[in-house]
């Protein structure tokens, strides 16, 4: 997602200006399509980093989306363009850890993390979500020591494993639980936090007439942040 949103960032920001873009110096032409240049920028990285998503539907909704704008110079040079932002980007993110293959060897003890049971004969195990992203390069930040170091894990018998225990097990078991504060109108459309923020930053973008400039850097500075966490 964060991808997404940087390259469509730099799409728009380097034809408009008015904000700084994001690791990417190259200028526009001052004529071409904005609009254009977003819809190219994004189905660029889509079809790019989601192997699970439809080629087809893709790229429908990216002839649709194009066919709104009308055509000529501006909408040529503003797909151009918002190819080579996307491209600069995929460049950029090359060899960064995504997708890397993590096995975890640690041997089952008291405290000690195990991976979910498959609903199959042990010892399958179910596949981890994500597991690269705690080394994967960040968007924004050098790197999580930033953050300072975690530190050693409570003991077991401590106040503080009880309490952190309880922070991880489900926040809520009933059946409304997505009306919370926490997934308050996300159902099940997002897995990560970022997910949840590019939902949150799009209805807000929606229910304003805001300028595309703006929006995109609203959505894209917000989607950045959570990406580098």
């Amino acid at each position: 997602m964060g991808f997404v949103h940087a390259a469509v960032y730099n799409a728009v920001i380097g034809i408009q200006g008015r904000y700084e873009p994001y690791h990417f110096s190259t200028p526009g032409p001052k004529r071409a399509s904005p609009r254009a240049a977003a819809i190219a920028a994004a189905h660029k990285v889509l079809v790019t980093y989601s192997p699970n998503a439809q080629q087809a539907d893709l790229d429908t909704s990216y002839t649709s989306s194009l066919a709104k704008i009308p055509d000529g110079q501006a909408k040529t040079q503003g797909i151009t363009f918002g190819e080579l932002a996307a491209d600069t980007l995929i460049k950029q993110r090359k060899d960064d850890g995504r997708n890397a293959n993590v096995s975890f060897t640690q041997q089952p003890a008291p405290g000690v993390w195990r991976p979910t049971p498959a609903p199959t004969t042990p010892p399958n195990l179910s596949p981890f979500a994500g597991p690269w992203l705690g080394s994967v390069t960040p968007l924004l930040v050098k790197s999580g020591a930033q953050f300072g170091e975690p530190g050693p894990p409570p003991q077991l018998k401590s106040g503080r494993y009880a309490k952190e225990l309880r922070y991880s097990l489900p926040h809520c078991r009933r059946p409304r639980c997505s009306d919370g504060p926490a997934g308050r109108g996300l159902g099940t459309r997002s897995l990560f936090p970022s997910g949840h923020l590019a939902v949150s930053a799009d209805n807000t973008i929606r229910s304003r007439p805001l300028h595309i400039t703006y929006s995109n850097s609203v959505s894209s500075a917000q989607i950045l942040r959570s990406s580098s966490s």
